[in-house]
C-alpha cells in the first residue's frame, strides 16, 4: 500500500471534521464515539491552542494528498508515577480508511513524537507479541 499517513496540526479547513466526530456516530465507530457533545467544543479548543497543549494534544492523520482520514491524540495521565510518565494515546480513522494498515502506520508516526514515544513502543511490542 502506497498510503503513508502523516500527522500534522489541524487547520481551520479541518474544523468540519472536528465537528463531525462529535455529531456523527458512524465517523469514529460506536466504541470510540463519545456520544452527542457540544459540536463547537473542539473548534473552540482549536481556536485556543491549535489543539496542541502541554497535557493534551490532537493531530490530524492525513494521506500524502492531504486527505484528512483520522485523528491521533495523547493526554498525560497521573497513574501514581512521575508527572509525564504515563500517556493515554489514541488514533481513530474514518470508516473508509480502516483495515488497510493506516492505523499502525499512524501509530508509528506518533512514535516519532517525544510525548507519545514510550507509550507507542509498548503498544507496538504488545501487538507484535499477540501475533
Amino acid at each position: 500500500m502506497d498510503d503513508q499517513p502523516a500527522l500534522r496540526a489541524f487547520t481551520e479547513a479541518d474544523l468540519p471534521f472536528l465537528q463531525r466526530i462529535v455529531t456523527d456516530p458512524q465517523a469514529l465507530g460506536s466504541f470510540v464515539w463519545p456520544g452527542f457533545k457540544d459540536a463547537q467544543a473542539r473548534c473552540r479548543r482549536w481556536e485556543k491552542d491549535g489543539y496542541i497543549g502541554t497535557d493534551t494534544a490532537a493531530l490530524a492523520v492525513v494521506l500524502p494528498d492531504d486527505s484528512l482520514v483520522g485523528i491521533a491524540s495523547w493526554e498525560a495521565n497521573n497513574r501514581g508515577g512521575a508527572a509525564g510518565g504515563c500517556y493515554e494515546i489514541g488514533l481513530a480513522l474514518l470508516p473508509g480508511y480502516r483495515g488497510r494498515g493506516l492505523g499502525n502506520r499512524g501509530f508509528e508516526r506518533l512514535n516519532e513524537r517525544p510525548a507519545g514515544r514510550e507509550a507507542v513502543r509498548r503498544l507496538l511490542r504488545k501487538r507484535a507479541l499477540e501475533r
